[in-house]
């Protein structure tokens, strides 16, 4: 058993004592300012927790391994402070061995500590006695490392992990294994919204917090307990602002005015969240398209589904209809799907009556598919729908082969996203217009959708980068194919039809411009 110590080892700030009190919670999040001691805080907790259960394993995963050697020299001499710190107050023996059994912290330099931590092969083992302890591994977090995850689990800079979904998915299930198991985890608001943490963190709607030394306890919009420190809340419990220059102390908004980039400091230091970083669709956007007045007709199908039998009483005859493919040809677990929408123009908004989802490996399924919902919607309109859209960028051929398979049926554009056109003086790709179009209506609240999780979050994997549309790719392989489908679809409405042959961009009809084209 481990003797108190006479004195404090280390002097901790109000907020940080909170953590280290904190025993009910098995979960939580520590989302605090930058230099707040977030890193000593985690350490000391995983210290408290190995000298309180014997043979437990701490997993601590920093995303500091992920972003550069400066920032891993950094945290391992501070790691390695503090182990000394606790070493020279307790009898129990503390050792940092490296991935040849080497004490690096008694018999070691700084530079072999370092090396050690960087390789993500260093254990810190606590003795309880001659045959038992208890020990931390130091990893790097991603979906791979974090499968192997068991014990207890802590995290710093989660909102640094690129992948921090993938992770979470592969982690969460731990908890379920033992109740003495622990999940901490640390960071500041990500500088893109579109990653998973921005959705962990999020206070409710209207939340406000006055300065506290001590920070603040909220449950998040997503149902989790979180720990805020912000700038203001750091300098009332003690940690100062200085001058860059002079070292004179300054005030959180002295601070700022100081920065060169504010849309920084307010996000690591005021704790504000992006309003969309660099995703295209926002949060705000998509929410009020899944609660337009038109979304409860709309349908979104997912793989391994079948649109219900009812949808097409969702299409209303006499309104302009298109109809927009993204094709994909595998089934596997990470493969690319394909995605088919049905929109009209009603009221002056696109609702998308039908998006639908799906991995097959077999084309002939999928031709199957698209011709079935083809002559569906026709029968219920009574004619052909305006036009089907197909994205040929990368699947050039088998596009082909449905045009010439569909053109007796229905009206067949390819879109060649990498062509371009000149739109009021500018130049474009397809990609660009047609997806500046859908996301510029989509912001306009012109746009109806499904009230479905799973086609926010595929909308949420677009990014917009100096003008370029990307999209990420999520663990199961989903790439944003309902996007690619939906904004097809409006191009179809909004665009003029080409002949029925590979569409020359250049030619195309520039779209929206005061009203739909019917």
């Amino acid at each position: 058993m481990i003797v108190p110590p006479a004195k404090p080892l280390f002097r901790l700030r109000d907020y940080s004592r909170e953590i280290i009190r904190e025993t009910l919670l098995r979960m939580f999040l520590m989302l605090w300012r930058r230099q707040s001691g977030k890193t000593t805080t985690l350490a000391l907790r995983a210290l408290r927790e190995m000298a309180a259960h014997a043979g437990r394993l701490i997993t601590f995963a920093s995303a500091s391994l992920l972003v550069g050697r400066e920032v891993i020299e950094k945290e391992a001499h501070l790691f390695r402070e503090i182990l000394r710190h606790v070493q020279a107050q307790q009898k129990n023996p503390i050792v940092a061995e490296d991935a040849h059994g080497r004490d690096v912290l008694a018999d070691g330099t700084d530079d072999d500590f370092v090396d050690a931590f960087e390789s993500r092969r260093m254990v810190v083992k606590l003795w309880h006695d001659n045959t038992v302890y208890s020990r931390t591994q130091v990893i790097a977090p991603n979906p791979a490392t974090a499968r192997g995850f068991t014990g207890s689990v802590m995290i710093d800079e989660c909102g640094l992990i690129a992948d921090f979904r993938g992770v979470w998915d592969a982690m969460i299930y731990i908890m379920s294994s033992d109740p003495s198991f622990t999940c901490l985890l640390a960071t500041t608001p990500p500088i893109d919204d579109n990653h998973f943490s921005h959705e962990l963190l999020l206070p409710p709607p209207g939340m406000t917090f006055d300065v506290n030394p001590a920070g603040h306890w909220y449950e998040s919009t997503a149902g989790l307990t979180i720990h805020r420190v912000d700038v203001h809340d750091g300098i009332a419990a003690g940690a100062k602002l200085y001058h860059p220059k002079t070292g004179a102390v300054l005030s959180a908004e002295e601070d700022r005015r100081l920065s060169l980039d504010r849309e920084s400091w307010d996000r690591n230091m005021g704790l504000t969240f992006s309003a969309s970083g660099t995703a295209a669709c926002s949060r705000l956007a998509l929410e009020r398209a899944q609660s337009h007045a038109l979304s409860p007709s709309c349908i979104a199908v997912d793989d391994g589904e079948e649109p219900p039998a009812d949808w097409l009483e969702n299409l209303r005859p006499g309104l302009p209809t298109a109809l927009g493919l993204d094709l994909g040809t595998t089934e596997g677990e990470k493969s690319n799907p394909s995605s088919l929408t049905v929109a009209q123009h009603d009221a002056g908004a696109i609702p998308c009556r039908l998006v639908w989802r799906w991995k097959t490996k077999d084309p002939a399924i999928a031709n199957a598919r698209i011709e079935q919902v083809v002559k569906a919607v026709s029968a219920r309109l009574g004619r052909a729908p305006r036009c089907l859209c197909i994205d040929a960028t990368s699947e050039r051929y088998w596009a082909l082969m449905l045009q010439a398979a569909l053109r007796h049926l229905i009206q067949v554009e390819l879109v060649i996203g990498s062509e371009t056109l000149v739109h009021q003086g500018q130049t474009f790709t397809m990609k660009q217009y047609t997806s500046d179009g859908y996301v510029n209506d989509l912001d306009d609240g012109r746009i109806a959708l499904a009230a479905c999780r799973w086609l926010f979050d595929d909308h949420r994997l677009v990014r917009k980068t100096k003008g370029r549309y990307e999209a990420s790719v999520a663990s199961d392989g989903c790439h944003a194919d309902s996007f690619d489908s939906n904004r097809l679809a409006r191009h179809g409405l909004t665009g003029a039809i080409a002949a029925p042959a590979v569409a020359q961009a250049v030619s195309v009809r520039v779209g929206y411009e005061g009203g739909y084209p019917l």
